[in-house]
C-alpha cells in the first residue's frame, strides 16, 4: 500500500503484466579470424569454438597476441616515429589489432571464432578457412553482427572470393534473420591478373548480391 502525505482522492493502478521491454544487449559482434593460440585448458580446444569474451584481457588469455612484425623498421627521432618496410611483407593477421580498437572504443561483450592459429604455423587467409568460422557461429543465438577482420588480407586477385565470403554471411543473416554483416571493401592494388586501376567500390557493387532481401542484411564501410 502506498503512503500518502496529504489528504485527497488517489487512484492506484496495479500492474498485472511484466514490463514489455527487457534490458538486453543490442549488438553482440562475432569476430572470425586467425589468432596466435586458441586455448582455454588445452592447446587448440577453442579452435572453431565460438567463445564469448568481455575484455581485451580475456582475449589475450584465450587467443594470445599479434603475430610479430619482422619486416617493418621503426625509427624514432625525437618526437617523430617513422615506420618503414614493404607493405606486402606485413603480417596478414589483423584480428588482434581489431580487438584492440574495438575495446579501446568502448566495445562490450563479443564472440571470437578462431579459424586458425599462427603460433606454430602460417595459415593461409582464404575463403575456405574463413567460411569455417561462419559455419561455427551459425549455431549461436546471441551474436547480432558478423565481422571478418582478416578478410582484407586475401591474396591480390581474389576479390571474387572476398565478396563470396560476405555473400555467404549475408545469406546466413537472411536465413536466421537475427544478425547483420559488416562488409569491408577489397584493397585497391594491382592484381596478379594484370588488371590496373582497380575500383574497389565498383568491384563491391558487381560482386555483392543484388537481391535486396539478402543485401539489406549488410552495410559496407
Amino acid at each position: 500500500m502506498a503512503s500518502y502525505k496529504t489528504p485527497g482522492v488517489y487512484i492506484e493502478e496495479i500492474v498485472k503484466f511484466p514490463p514489455s521491454v527487457a534490458q538486453v544487449e543490442t549488438a553482440i559482434p562475432a569476430f572470425m579470424g586467425f589468432t596466435q593460440i586458441a586455448k582455454r585448458k588445452a592447446a587448440g580446444d577453442l579452435h572453431l569454438k565460438p567463445t564469448r569474451i568481455t575484455s581485451m584481457l580475456e582475449y589475450e588469455s584465450y587467443f594470445g597476441y599479434a603475430k610479430s612484425e619482422t619486416a617493418i623498421t621503426v625509427t624514432v627521432t625525437g618526437s617523430d616515429v617513422l615506420a618503414t618496410g614493404p607493405g606486402a611483407n606485413r603480417s596478414p593477421y589483423l584480428m588482434y589489432y581489431s580487438m584492440q580498437m574495438y575495446f579501446a572504443n568502448g566495445g562490450g561483450p563479443c564472440y571470437i571464432v578462431s579459424v586458425g592459429q599462427y603460433e606454430s604455423s602460417s595459415p593461409v587467409v582464404d575463403i575456405a578457412t574463413l567460411t569455417t568460422g561462419l559455419t561455427a557461429i551459425r549455431k549461436e543465438d546471441e551474436p547480432t553482427l558478423l565481422l571478418f577482420p582478416d578478410a582484407t588480407s586475401m591474396d591480390p586477385g581474389s576479390h571474387t572470393d572476398f565478396y563470396a565470403l560476405y555473400n555467404a554471411a549475408l545469406t546466413q543473416c537472411n536465413e536466421l534473420q537475427d544478425r547483420f554483416t559488416i562488409i569491408d571493401t577489397f584493397s585497391d592494388v594491382e592484381y596478379n591478373d594484370g588488371t590496373d586501376d582497380f575500383d574497389p567500390i565498383e568491384a563491391m557493387r558487381n560482386n555483392i548480391t543484388s537481391e535486396k532481401d539478402i543485401a539489406k542484411y549488410g552495410a559496407v564501410y
